[in-house]
């Protein structure tokens, strides 16, 4: 007899339905790709060894199989398998927060743990919501961002990041989430910057909550914010007493060649971490707060305790990963050596930008955007083309992911060597120079 809970096609007994993922595509192919092992900055499919380049998901920073991360894990699981931090003081948990706030901006004082990036961000923006409750304005609740970017994949998340075709997945939106154009090129910061404008103006301190950004767009093809940019946005974010989140999921420590990407003299009330801080071994993340902020939250105590947080949030098992990590980033100066390393590899990056095909590169330390364009017409790479790049390099020995927009993410672990780094680049330069040939060869037939 059949199960009425058996699918109709087990697809050869395989029975993942994957994130952020075309299943029909990754079916059809026939062959996917199947991981085996791997170390330092390689991954393994049966005989394969591919290069990383985008660590993981930008998380695996300090390269595969570290057992220093490993053993501090194991041993932690040995002392205690399970502690929550509800109602209960952590020792292990106030070790990791000290250490992440050594080297953060001097106002953030307190530390809330969480199992990703998508709660620390959402942690953020509804502390700050529930903050100003209690301060008695219960309209103070919009939140603006800047378009193209991303902050998690919740349904709050998803309709603050800025990005349409996921938002229009889960309509109807939540009211007052504002975007802004993003500081592409000159035009799009001043648009940028006159979109907050307005929105000051017309929406005013009653009802503007929180700005978050992104100090470098990881899926908008790596773009830094221009630190003057940022600075008056934030400037003008104040003139309407908006708190401001940093979101550094992607870019705190040590990508962009410093412990964090966001500005020391740019203010800020709340910072997330998230992939780098267990370094792609275990599920953690943290939003780091101003002491005033939870002065004056705790200060209200007629309203109760934060409501939000779940289960696993702060596991042992995941603070011992993250403090490992972050000791491991001080004794080795892994920032220090993402500088060295990006100053090495530029001049392959500068060939690279040669090609037909390169637009330009983006981002900051080992946080590098690819921009492709069509040489028929000098447009965007389209995506599905960025996807069948990604296939190519694959197959030549780079796992790249591909994010949906028109560049290479090639975001490799912070530890990766020089050498290792420019092959990976050759081997990019070496698959557009052949995309080039061919789409060349079709346009002047013989």
């Amino acid at each position: 007899m059949t199960s009425r809970h058996a699918p109709a096609d087990r697809r050869d007994g395989y029975h993942v339905w994957h994130p952020w993922t075309d299943m029909a595509r990754m079916e059809e192919a026939g062959d996917p790709l199947r991981l085996t092992h791997a170390r330092g900055s390689f991954v393994h499919a049966d005989e394969r060894a591919l290069f990383d380049a985008s660590a993981g998901l930008w998380n695996v920073n300090l390269g595969h199989g570290d057992g220093r991360i490993s053993r501090a894990i194991a041993q932690a699981l040995d002392r205690l398998t399970f502690h929550s931090l509800i109602d209960t003081p952590s020792r292990a948990a106030d070790r990791l927060a000290a250490a992440l706030l050594e080297n953060a901006p001097p106002n953030l004082a307190r530390v809330m743990f969480h199992c990703s990036g998508t709660a620390a961000t959402e942690g953020a923006l509804l502390t700050l919501r529930q903050l100003a409750l209690r301060e008695g304005r219960p309209r103070k609740t919009e939140i603006v961002a800047i378009a193209g970017g991303f902050h998690g994949s919740s349904y709050l998340m998803t309709a603050v990041s800025g990005l349409p075709e996921d938002a229009a997945q889960i309509a109807p939106l939540p009211e007052g989430l504002h975007h802004i154009p993003a500081p592409l090129d000159a035009r799009g910061a001043r648009a940028g910057l006159d979109a907050l404008r307005r929105l000051v103006e017309t929406r005013g301190p009653e009802r503007l909550q929180s700005f978050i950004a992104e100090p470098v767009m990881g899926c908008e093809g790596a773009l830094a914010l221009p630190h003057d940019w940022l600075a008056e946005a934030v400037a003008l974010c104040r003139t309407a007493g908006m708190t401001i989140v940093a979101d550094e999921v992607a870019t705190g420590l040590g990508r962009c060649g410093s412990w964090f990407a966001w500005p020391r003299d740019v203010p800020v009330d709340a910072l997330v971490v998230g992939k780098g801080l267990s370094a792609g071994y275990l599920p953690l993340a943290a939003t780091l707060f101003d002491a005033d902020v939870f002065a004056r939250f705790t200060a209200a105590r007629d309203h109760g305790p934060l409501r939000y947080g779940s289960t696993m949030d702060g596991c042992p098992a995941a603070l011992a990963a993250g403090l490992a990590v972050l000791e491991i980033l001080a004794a080795d100066d892994v920032p220090g050596a993402v500088r060295a390393t990006r100053r090495a590899i530029d001049p392959a990056l500068a060939a690279l930008a040669a090609s037909p095909m390169v637009r330009g590169i983006e981002g900051a330390g080992l946080m590098i955007g690819i921009r492709l364009c069509d040489t028929a017409d000098g447009g965007d790479l389209p995506a599905e083309r960025v996807h069948a790049v990604c296939a190519r390099l694959r197959d030549a020995g780079v796992l790249l992911h591909p994010e949906g927009c028109s560049a290479l993410l090639f975001y490799p672990p912070l530890t990766a060597g020089v050498a290792e780094i420019e092959d990976a680049l050759g081997t990019v330069a070496g698959v557009l120079a052949e995309m080039v040939r061919v789409a060349l060869a079709v346009r002047s037939p013989a």
